[in-house]
């Protein structure tokens, strides 16, 4: 009996030390979960009404001291975003080393006939400002296995 409060009482403190996303102002901790293995394919995002891309990264964008940015690998098949995923993204049928490559940014219209998946996501969170993490990855690990990811962060999708 003591030993099985024990046990509780130590899960209970595991749980109050994980981190309380703060939502101030500052870019987003995006965490999301695809249909299929997108992760080296380039994201871009598109108009609400899904007619038009309306954001997308110049080649030279895609690389951060001199390594491509992919989104980071976290539990069970979490992701989080280093590129600006939001509920309107949709990825190339281009991966990030060839379009990295490009000596010059394409046309928005003429990435349209690459788009892939209408429909990429599983799940997508809002972990609020990104720079309130002292190591984002290990402390959104935690948020994941500990199964508090759906209730600290906000769902997107």
């Amino acid at each position: 009996m003591i030993l099985t409060l024990f046990g509780f009482v130590a899960c209970n403190n595991n749980s109050n030390k994980l981190v309380a996303p703060d939502f101030s102002a500052g870019p987003p901790a995006i965490v999301y979960k695809t249909t299929q293995n997108f992760d080296a394919l380039v994201p871009v995002q598109l108009s609400t009404d899904q007619a038009s891309i309306i954001a997308f990264p110049h080649p030279t964008d895609l690389k951060k001291a001199e390594q491509l940015t992919y989104p980071t690998q976290l539990e069970h098949g979490y992701l989080l975003d280093n590129r600006g995923i939001d509920v309107n993204t949709k990825f190339l049928d281009m991966t990030y080393e060839d379009y990295a490559a490009l000596k010059e940014p394409p046309k928005a219209d003429s990435l349209l006939h690459y788009l892939i998946d209408q429909a990429p996501f599983l799940e997508i969170y809002n972990c609020g400002n990104r720079h309130h993490f002292q190591d984002i990855e290990l402390e959104i690990n935690q948020l994941i296995l500990h199964k508090e990811l759906k209730k600290r962060c906000k769902k997107l999708l």
